[in-house]
């Protein structure tokens, strides 16, 4: 009778934790960008190149849940800033990400809407002069992840983008990872980010961050 009523108790705790696993899932993850940044901008008819390397992290993390019709949600920041001695570039943005799981099963595949909001400026060092960037860009957003039969490894690609009026946005991520025990994991992965955008304040930016990155997951 002892065994039983262990067994049971087990049993329940199990059947709770899958329950819970199902009602709500969470995502996190971090990773640290090492971005080439080349292009141009037009600050009040004044032109600059765009040429630098620098560093830029990120931090994302997502709301699963089974409910039919109500998207999922995924919120990512992302700090994006480059200088050299003739400019500074600071397209840093935050991301919310409504979405759908299509599939489910060794092939994860989602795709949904996003709101990029940016937060930063752009200055032309020499002159002085500078222009805001805090416009909200709507994108189309997609996600596909494939499941290795080895080592617990996966494979994925997700990207948003946008060519609608004075924006142009490709935002492009294709990474490998392990996942490890606990709900811990790593990343590395190769990100590129063009974005053209013109009428920005008085100012036209066409900019390209490219670079590999590195970082660290949890999922519980």
């Amino acid at each position: 009778m002892k065994k039983l009523a262990i067994a049971g108790a087990v049993a329940l705790a199990l059947s709770c934790q899958t329950q819970a696993e199902t009602i709500l899932g969470v995502y996190a993850g971090s990773y640290l960008w090492l971005p080439n940044l080349s292009g141009n901008a037009d600050i009040s008819n004044t032109g600059i190149d765009l040429d630098s390397d620098d560093n830029s992290a990120s931090v994302y993390v997502a709301l699963e849940h089974p409910i039919p019709l109500i998207p999922n949600l995924r919120l990512q920041t992302t700090d994006l800033s480059s200088s050299s001695s003739a400019e500074k570039l600071d397209l840093s943005h935050t991301d919310a990400t409504l979405y759908y799981e299509i599939l489910d099963n060794w092939v994860h595949l989602d795709i949904g809407m996003t709101a990029r909001i940016f937060d930063g400026t752009v200055k032309n060092k020499r002159s002085g002069q500078s222009v805001d960037v805090d416009d909200t860009v709507a994108l189309a957003y997609g996600s596909a992840m494939l499941e290795l039969p080895i080592f617990d490894l996966y494979a994925a690609v997700s990207g948003n983008t946008t060519n609608v009026g004075d924006n142009e946005i490709y935002d492009f991520t294709a990474r490998v990872g392990w996942e490890a025990i606990l709900g811990l994991g790593v990343e590395v992965g190769y990100r590129s980010f063009k974005a053209t955008m013109d009428n920005v304040g008085n100012g036209d930016i066409d900019s390209t961050f490219k670079g590999p990155f590195a970082g660290v997951t949890y999922q519980f």
